[in-house]
Order: structure tokens, then C-alpha cells, then sequence
């Protein structure tokens, strides 16, 4: 529908309402709006769009549209609630888990690395198909700000193709195992503490810290 951003020089407004992709967020009333289905594809223009132009785009999408997008296994990066933590000490073991949509007869593993430094979670299954525990390793190589990843191994019915580890797409999650709650729930942990943070696609980093010892 139509997006209304507040009026140049209107004294109600606090802040410029952001320019934002895949969620309107309204700075003169607080409220967050996400959007609802799949974003294939984004284009900037540097000046408006003419009519003719937007109805051309619009047509040339006609197949993109009619078709079904499903992406099978997905995770949700909600502070907080997936991962259940975002850091620890380097010399412990670290146990998190994710929430989101799996296939249950998938294998999962979550890997953190830092350019060539990785470490694997051990491979397991999901728990009703919302849920997967990752057991790490302690991290050997000191204070560092990682990246976290979810991996699947689908099941392979073909006997000629070998199963291959493929990366699970992170997206925004509608389940309330991840803390989802609809938008006019203004008192839940979804749109109320973590609402925007949650919503901004922003990849997951885990902290692994060390303890400084002084030495005389």
C-alpha cells in the first residue's frame, strides 16, 4: 500500500523517517511495519520513476510473481532469542541454539568463523523442526568478533548426487518460538524491546573474549 512519511517541516516530527527495504519504520509515531512475503530483487534510481517506466517493470515481473518461492529451511537472528547468545569466553565450550523452520529429516551444523579461523558445532537434528542446538568447541585463537552460520545437509533421494552441506538462508521469522508477535501486540518482546533490531537482516556476530593478565 501507500507509504505516508511525514511532512518537511512538520513540528510533530522528531526524526526523518529512514529509507528502509523489507520494513517501513515510522519515526513520528514510533511504529514498525514489516513486509509481508519475499523481496526478490532491488533497484535504486537516482531520480523518480515515470509511470510509463514503473508499468513496464511491473509487467516485466509477471512470471517472478506467479511464481511460488518456498525456501524450505530458514533461521531468525532475534537478540536474545536466536542465537540465545551472542558471546562468551574463548577457552569454554559454546553452546547456543537457533530458532526458525527446518526440514526435520535435514542434518544441521552451525559454523563460526573469522577469515581462514573456523570452528563447527557438532551435526544434529532439529527439534520439532523449530529448533537446533549447536555445541561448539572451545575458540583457540584468542579475543575475536566471529561470524555466525547455520549449514543443512538435506536428504539426497537421488543415488547418483552426493548430499552436499548448503548455507540456510537467515530472514525474519513469524513463529513465536523466535519471539514473533503481531504488530499491534505493542506490549511483546517482538515489536517492543527488540522490534527493530530484530527486523534489519544484519548478519550474526558472536564475541569470543579473553581474560588480560598484567604481569609485573
Amino acid at each position: 500500500g501507500r507509504l505516508t512519511y511525514p511532512i518537511v517541516g512538520d513540528p510533530a516530527v522528531v526524526n526523518p523517517t529512514p529509507l528502509t527495504i523489507g520494513v517501513y519504520h515510522n519515526m513520528k509515531t514510533g511504529s514498525i511495519h514489516p513486509h509481508v512475503g519475499f523481496i526478490e530483487s532491488v533497484q535504486l534510481y537516482r531520480s523518480a520513476a515515470s509511470p510509463q517506466h514503473v508499468a513496464a517493470r511491473y509487467a516485466a515481473g509477471a512470471s517472478l510473481r506467479a511464481s511460488v518461492i518456498d525456501p524450505g529451511s530458514y533461521w531468525a537472528a532475534t537478540p536474545s532469542i536466536s542465537p540465545t547468545s551472542l558471546s562468551g569466553p574463548a577457552s569454554e565450550v559454546v553452546s547456543l541454539n537457533v530458532s526458525g523452520r527446518f526440514v526435520e529429516a535435514s542434518e544441521y551444523q552451525c559454523r563460526m568463523n573469522y577469515r581462514e579461523f573456523e570452528i563447527a558445532s557438532a551435526v544434529v537434528k532439529p527439534l520439532m523442526g523449530e529448533l537446533v542446538v549447536c555445541d561448539f568447541p572451545s575458540w583457540a585463537y584468542g579475543h575475536k568478533a566471529v561470524r555466525l552460520s547455520l549449514w543443512e545437509l538435506p536428504v539426497v533421494v537421488d543415488l547418483f548426487q552426493a548430499p552436499a552441506w548448503v548455507r540456510v538462508w537467515q530472514r525474519m521469522c513469524v513463529w513465536a518460538a523466535c519471539g514473533y508477535a503481531e504488530a499491534d501486540d505493542a506490549a511483546s518482546l517482538w515489536f517492543g524491546a527488540v522490534g527493530a533490531a530484530g527486523l534489519d537482516g544484519t548478519p550474526v556476530t558472536y564475541s569470543f573474549m579473553t581474560t588480560l593478565q598484567l604481569l609485573r
